[in-house]
């Protein structure tokens, strides 16, 4: 889905005045750390690059040690100076580099009551009101909700919201990195059952207090592979899926049974919060990087979240809430396919939600030979090079979801 002119153009006016001021504070930064970092050096050239036509692969070198040339990225368009909205031919691209967006969101950040500096809190009217945390880029190349995070952040200044509202930026060490995780997955060691070694359980010990204090929990991810839609991710329950419902982000679910986790052994942020006995839920946005329709998607469902939170404290029910909301259409995990080693590969071409048929062949040429054990969609595939380590598990074929 293709984001419309006017949606990118109000992209382009909201980020404006955050990209303006990145190089003096960002300078400031460089200084204090002692290390070069990408928004340190952005400049004009990096940051708004007014001109007769979008510019995809010319860029200066402004890249910070450890830090990807992909991290550099077009964030939205910007018509040139001096022609009207809806009347000019050809636009220019606002860009924006991924390090950029989260110092520009540190920059501004107000922890709150917590000591997570990656972090924004916007308190509520009434100090007992529900608690709202959103999840942004917790895994490091997952990061095409940071413009939205951005736009919440400066939007929330206003006030006006019931609930106290928590901005949870994730693993800033691996967004640094364009990396999935650095060590190990983010979004794996909620179990807090053994030290704290990796830079990732010891982020998660600050991380805690955040979700402690979360009644509602909404965790933005991208994939790894293509998907062909955006799609919800969480165990089987009417509350979670009524809720899915009131935000409205998708039209379709991958689920599973409450209480069974995705990883078994490991645990998700979304888990940590409902084994908590409150809200949590994931949408899958879509493919992995910037996107301007993507940015939209989660800016809206943060903002639906946060209005359905203020209904509900005037007394409106949920139900009544999402009586004219439509159904989304379910599926469960019908079969993990797990890995088997360096031999064993996936053939070209999966994608998320790619049908499959009973026995038809998934494996690539050369490689151990694998058929689908069912008829039913591709979930989660994934891909790794000669030099990496396989993956615990290489997809999953999902079928229809019949409730109960």
């Amino acid at each position: 889905m293709k984001p419309s002119a006017a949606v990118c153009l109000e992209w382009a006016a909201r980020l404006q005045v955050s990209a303006e001021r990145l190089p003096a504070w960002a300078a400031a930064r460089a200084a204090a750390d002692g290390r070069p970092r990408a928004s340190a050096v952005l400049g004009r050239a990096a940051v708004a690059l007014p001109g007769p036509a979008p510019v995809l692969s010319a860029e200066p070198e402004v890249r910070g040690r450890g830090e990807s040339p992909r991290l550099l990225a077009p964030v939205v368009p910007r018509m040139v100076r001096g022609e009207a909205p809806g009347r000019s031919k050809r636009a220019s691209m606002t860009r924006v580099s991924v390090p950029a967006l989260v110092d520009s969101f540190l920059a501004a950040a107000r922890p709150g009551p917590f000591e997570y500096e990656a972090c924004h809190h916007v308190a509520g009217r009434r100090s007992d009101a529900p608690w709202l945390v959103f999840g942004f880029a917790i895994h490091g190349n997952e990061h095409g909700s940071l413009p939205a995070l951005l736009r919440l952040q400066r939007e929330l200044e206003d006030g006006g919201q019931e609930a106290h509202v928590t901005l949870l930026l994730g693993n800033i060490d691996a967004i640094e990195k364009d990396v999935r995780f650095v060590e190990e997955d983010f979004n794996r060691v909620f179990t807090f059952d053994q030290p704290a070694k990796s830079c990732e359980r010891k982020r998660a010990e600050r991380v805690r207090p955040i979700l402690d204090r979360a009644d509602f929990f909404l965790d933005f991810h991208q994939t790894q592979t293509k998907t062909r839609e955006p799609f919800y991710t969480f165990p089987w329950a009417r509350e979670l899926v009524t809720w899915a419902r009131v935000l409205g982000l998708a039209e379709v679910g991958l689920t599973r049974p409450m209480g069974q986790s995705f990883s078994p052994g490991l645990k998700c942020l979304d888990e940590y919060v409902r084994d908590r006995g409150k809200i949590g839920l994931t949408i899958e946005t879509g493919y992995r990087g910037q996107d301007v329709a993507q940015a939209e998607l989660v800016y809206r469902g943060a903002r639906r979240a946060i209005d359905a939170w203020n209904r509900l404290v005037s007394g409106i029910a949920l139900d009544d809430i999402v009586a004219t909301a439509p159904p989304i259409r379910w599926y469960q995990t019908e079969h993990v396919i797990a890995s088997a080693g360096q031999e064993l590969r996936l053939r070209a071409g999966l994608e998320n939600w790619t049908e499959v048929r009973a026995g038809e062949l998934l494996s690539a040429a050369g490689s151990r030979e694998l058929t689908s054990p069912a008829t039913g969609y591709v979930l989660f595939p994934k891909y790794f090079g000669p030099d990496e380590s396989p993956p615990p598990e290489l997809a999953r074929i999902a079928v229809p979801f019949q409730s109960s």
